[in-house]
């Protein structure tokens, strides 16, 4: 009883609410429909009206809750700001990358003297496709080459033409090493090379991943480590239940 009485009050308040929403919409379609005259609007004057009340509304908002200007970061107050200590560790880490970053900035970029090189006698069209920094990183065969760039500039196009360049200039395909960082990448790579020469020789290229290839040479030399050549590599799943098996034969688990 008292439950449907609950309820019988609420539907005469929310209809009583109605009605009076009812009546400001009205009011308010009165007065948009009234000549331009005093104290009435027309259409424009109403949207404008409308901008400029949610304009002042949401900026005094934000500056009433945070004290700031909206849109700057407020200073940090005295006393907020509390230095870290670094572990000597870590901070003989931190020192010697800046050497190696400071290192690598002193460095003068590779340049190739494009006018000595006959382009026309290559397959692959290497001096319409890349520009002048990836052609350097492409054609510098006769030492290391450190390419840092970032995401989009090209690096995988300058890694499958590094590979197509050395294939062009008699490098046997098996004596190639192509790594990335996943398995699909590294068929795509190789594929791309196939494209590029149209020779099916570039499938000799051996390439995969840091891991797979870490794995093929401990199986080809396993002898020399002493380690039968069918040895299995267990994953994170198998690890922790040989933790668990351990600790159960220990009697750890208790």
């Amino acid at each position: 009883m008292g439950l449907f009485g609950k309820q019988d009050k609420r539907t005469r308040r929310e209809g009583k609410n109605d009605k009076n929403n009812k009546n400001d919409f009205a009011e308010s379609r009165e007065e948009k429909h009234t000549p331009a005259t005093g104290k009435a609007e027309n259409e424009e004057d109403l949207l404008n009206n409308f901008l400029a009340k949610i304009g002042s509304t949401s900026q005094s908002a934000a500056i009433q809750g945070s004290g700031e200007v909206p849109g700057q970061f407020p200073e940090p107050r005295p006393g907020e700001l509390v230095e870290i200590e670094i572990p000597p560790a870590v901070e003989e880490k931190i020192i010697e990358l800046q050497k190696i970053t400071a290192a690598i900035e002193k460095k003068e970029p590779v340049t190739i003297d494009l006018t000595r090189t006959d382009f026309s006698k290559y397959h692959v069209p290497y001096s319409t496709t890349l520009n002048a920094a990836q052609l350097a990183a492409v054609m510098t065969t006769d030492k290391p080459v450190m390419v840092i760039a970032g995401a989009g500039s090209g690096k995988t196009r300058v890694i499958v033409h590094r590979v197509s360049w050395l294939i062009e200039n008699g490098v046997e395909p098996q004596s190639i090493l192509l790594l990335t960082f996943t398995r699909k990448a590294a068929k795509e790579m190789l594929g791309r090379v196939e494209m590029l020469l149209q020779d099916a020789s570039a499938g000799k290229v051996t390439g995969g991943t840091f891991h797979s290839f870490a794995a093929y040479t401990l199986r080809k030399y396993a002898n020399l480590l002493n380690l039968p050549p069918n040895f299995t590599i267990i994953d994170t799943g198998d690890s922790e239940d040989v933790i668990d098996l351990i600790r159960t034969e220990q009697k750890l688990n208790t």
